[in-house]
This record gives C-alpha cells, sequence and structure tokens, in this order.
C-alpha cells in the first residue's frame, strides 16, 4: 500500500498563499513553509499513482468524503516520493521531512 495527502494552505495564511505560484510564495517568504499548512485528506492506494492521476482524481474524481476544495495552485502533495507542490504548470519538490501531520 502506498500512503498520499493532500495539504492546503492553513486559514490564518489563506488570503496571502493560496492559490499563487512556487515563485510567487518563495519571492514573499523566502521558502515553501510546511508550518503554513494542514492535512485535508490522506488516503492509501494498492497502486502507485502519479501526481497527474492524483490530480486528475481530486478534480474530477473526487472522492465523497474529500470535503477540500479541488486540488489547485499552491496545495502540497504528499506522497512516498516526498512533497510535491502543486505550481501553475506542473510540480515542485519541496525539501520537506516526512512528519505526522498527515499520513
Amino acid at each position: 500500500m502506498a500512503e498520499y495527502a493532500i495539504y492546503n494552505v492553513k486559514s490564518e495564511k489563506w488570503q496571502e498563499m493560496a492559490f499563487r505560484s512556487y515563485d510567487d510564495v518563495v519571492e514573499k517568504y523566502g521558502t515553501v513553509n510546511r508550518w503554513d499548512y494542514e492535512c485535508v485528506y490522506a488516503f492509501e492506494s494498492k497502486n502507485a499513482l502519479s501526481l497527474d492521476d492524483i490530480y486528475y482524481i481530486f478534480n474530477m474524481q473526487r472522492p465523497g468524503d474529500f470535503n477540500a476544495h479541488s486540488l489547485s495552485v499552491s496545495d502540497v502533495v504528499e506522497t512516498p516520493d516526498g512533497f510535491y507542490y502543486c505550481d501553475s504548470f506542473g510540480w515542485i519538490k519541496l525539501d520537506w521531512d516526512r512528519w505526522t501531520g498527515g499520513i
């Protein structure tokens, strides 16, 4: 089983960071800080999922118990390979350590 998680910007940073490109956030804050995020959904999959698979699922086939907004720019996805920032075009791998915030 592979474990995954979706992270959204916390409410106190929402106005400043949500839906902004990686470059915009880094320009303003110097980094994408993991403490500005909260896990909104964690799940397991029998099959390995690509980031594009996850993006499709959480936009086109959202699970019934997923109560956050569609996966969008500024969201972070945790995969078995690490953490990835959803950028305007593609994904940016973040230098975050595994933590207990989600899975």
